[in-house]
C-alpha cells in the first residue's frame, strides 16, 4: 500500500464527530503498536491532522504500515498528498 510513497509526501487524516479532548496517533502495526515516531504517540486535535513522511518515517511504513488511531473523534478519510 505504501509502495508509492516518497520523502516530502503527507499522510492527511479527515477527522470528523470531535469532542473534547480529542486526540490523534500514527503507529507502526507492529508489536506494541509504538508510535511511529517522535511527537506521534498522541497529540491533541482540533481537527484534520497531518503526518509529512520523512526518510525514517518511510522506512517503518514500508517495513510495518501504519495505525491511524486516537480517541474521542471519528476518521473520515485517511490521504496521501504528494
Amino acid at each position: 500500500v505504501f509502495a508509492s510513497v516518497e520523502v516530502g509526501d503527507v499522510i492527511k487524516v479527515t477527522a470528523t464527530d470531535l469532542l473534547e479532548g480529542a486526540q490523534g496517533a500514527f503507529r507502526e502495526l507492529t508489536a506494541g503498536w509504538p508510535a511511529i515516531g517522535d511527537g506521534y504517540e498522541y497529540f491533541d486535535i482540533s481537527g484534520d491532522f497531518e503526518m509529512p513522511v520523512t526518510g525514517d518515517i518511510l522506512t517503518k511504513l514500508q517495513t510495518n504500515g501504519l495505525v491511524v488511531g486516537g480517541q474521542n473523534y471519528t476518521i473520515s478519510k485517511v490521504e496521501l498528498i504528494k
